[in-house]
């Protein structure tokens, strides 16, 4: 068997159909910095500007927003990470 077969085997898969090597974790997309003072200033109207019944901002708020806003999609933790 060649390095190459073995290595895939090594990893879980076959000789005939060796296992994929991850190329690592997804970036999550992150905005510029134009657009992060475009949020800042949407954040400071309230989520009541935004259509919510309450002056609120939660991380789910913030990437609904940024979804809606930019067209960007956002998991919380990196909302979070990103207004920290």
């Amino acid at each position: 068997m060649c390095g190459r077969c073995s290595a895939g085997t090594a990893l879980g898969g076959t000789a005939d159909r060796p296992a994929l090597r991850s190329k690592g974790s997804a970036a999550r997309p992150k905005l510029s910095e134009d657009l992060f003072a475009v949020l800042e200033q949407e954040l400071a109207e309230g989520p009541a500007a935004r259509g919510w019944p309450d002056q609120t901002w939660s991380l789910e708020r913030i990437k609904t927003l940024i979804g809606r806003r930019f067209g960007t999609v956002m998991l919380a933790n990196g909302v979070g990470g990103s207004l920290s």
